[in-house]
């Protein structure tokens, strides 16, 4: 009898324990390794995870869950590092310290992972919006629609852009969650006590700098690296967050720009290279220099017709990924070099290379103070197209090249012989020779180059 009450009490007791539990998401993809005040937020919000863990009351069910810190371009890269249990603050800090931002941000498929395990309040920490679906907010609300009840409470942290903010908060409002916007460390650990219903970090007392009278002579310079050499940059622009706000240097060209500012709030902005960089600070006292972490890495691509192969000519064309101060799929740089050698922010990014109609492309992770390889392979030929009759060449006056099946050419060429690089396989050849359309069939290898007679009658 006694047992049987024993088990009774445990499946009445389950249930409301479940309820209480909370999902800790935290955002470790490529994009937080950008600064707040001069700190990569990753390294803000593992203290801020490591803060909320300790002021959580006793009793408290929490797990934590952390997405793209294991593999670049992943969708799938979700894991839950903690399942939902009694807080132990050690653990909480250990597993955030780990991390190591490197992927996508896949907002819906945490939540619905969380979600569909029966976690019924989830606090998603974000610094972006959604990188693997069109749109988190309705794939959440489908999940809603499913039967399956969360609350979602997302904290945005360092999202400059309305539209940005605007889709998080649309998460949190279909599920009857609060979305929160965290500017630095502070609103940070602010945001995360509230959002989990915990007592509020302590205050970190701010750094004491002396006070000049009204104006501070400001230094801009950037490294491309953390403690890196000073390096040159294609130009600073200069915003003074005030109402409304002042621009002080637009696209200035010097290397160390030297600036007499009033003291307050600030936006900086970077070109070096490819890269394009933000951050804001606040300017005070007599001296001060900021300095800004390109986190530049190098990437040097090639391409050929077949493994093994020379490398082509053709165009590259690189987009972002998951890469800070860019937006998933825009393009930040192109080339139309042999080897082609580009310096971009540390990041995930889509590398496309086109040569004639032959096509080939690749998701790559370039790594701050690094060098990437790339090499791609296009299964095409180089051919030559050369008209002939009787054993000589004549010349053409056009060339046309489709696919069998085709209605409409792929490819023209005005030249008496026409150089095409197309994909192995079936082409049909037209050429109009002496005011006459002729059509011939013909198959090319993988890595085939060279002349390809067409013969004429």
């Amino acid at each position: 009898m006694r047992a049987a009450l024993l088990a009774l009490a445990l499946l009445v007791l389950a249930p409301a324990a479940r309820a209480q539990e909370t999902m800790l998401i935290l955002d470790a993809s490529n994009s937080m390794w950008g600064r707040v005040e001069g700190r990569p937020k990753i390294a803000i919000a593992r203290e801020a995870v490591a803060a909320l863990a300790r002021s959580v009351p006793a009793g408290t069910l929490m797990g934590l869950m952390a997405y793209g810190h294991r593999r670049a371009g992943d969708c799938a890269d979700i894991e839950t590092l903690i399942p939902p249990g009694p807080v132990d603050a050690a653990a909480f800090a250990a597993r955030a310290n780990a991390l190591t931002p490197r992927g996508r941000t896949p907002l819906a498929a945490s939540i619905a992972r969380a979600a569909e395990a029966g976690v019924p309040r989830i606090i998603l920490l974000s610094d972006g919006i959604e990188t693997c679906v069109p749109d988190a907010c309705a794939e959440v609300r489908a999940l809603r629609g499913r039967g399956v009840q969360v609350t979602v409470h997302v904290i945005g942290f360092d999202i400059a852009e309305a539209r940005d903010r605007s889709a998080l908060a649309c998460i949190a409002e279909a599920t009857g969650g609060r979305f929160l916007a965290a500017a630095n460390a502070a609103e940070l650990g602010a945001a995360l006590a509230a959002a989990a219903e915990a007592p509020p970090p302590p205050a970190q007392p701010a750094p004491q700098r002396a006070q000049a009278a009204g104006e501070t002579n400001l230094t801009l310079e950037a490294v491309e690296i953390e403690h890196g050499p000073s390096v040159p940059v294609g130009g600073w622009t200069l915003i003074r967050l005030s109402d409304p706000p002042v621009p002080v240097i637009r696209n200035d060209g010097r290397a160390r720009p030297a600036l007499r500012v009033p003291a307050g709030r600030y936006e900086v902005q970077v070109r070096a290279g490819t890269a394009t960089l933000s951050e804001r600070l606040d300017v005070s006292g007599a001296q001060q220099t900021h300095r800004v972490v390109l986190n530049l890495g190098t990437l040097r691509a090639t391409a050929g017709l077949v493994a093994g192969s020379p490398p082509t000519g053709g165009n590259w064309t690189i987009l972002a990924d998951e890469a800070p101060g860019a937006r998933a799929g825009a393009q930040v740089a192109s080339s139309g070099a042999t080897a082609a050698q580009f310096r971009l922010v540390q990041g995930s990014y889509r590398v496309r290379f086109q040569a004639g109609l032959a096509a080939a492309e690749a998701d790559v992770f370039v790594e701050a103070g690094g060098t990437t390889t790339l090499r791609l392979d296009l299964d095409a030929a180089e051919a030559v197209f050369v008209a002939m009759r009787g054993g000589a060449p004549v010349p053409a006056q056009l060339w046309e090249v489709r696919r069998p099946g085709e209605a409409r050419a792929a490819a023209s060429s005005g030249a008496a012989r026409a150089r095409f690089v197309l994909p192995a396989g079936r082409w049909l050849v037209r050429v109009r020779e002496a005011g006459e359309w002729r059509e011939t069939e013909v198959t090319l290898r993988a890595g085939q180059t060279g002349e390809v007679p067409i013969p004429l009658p």
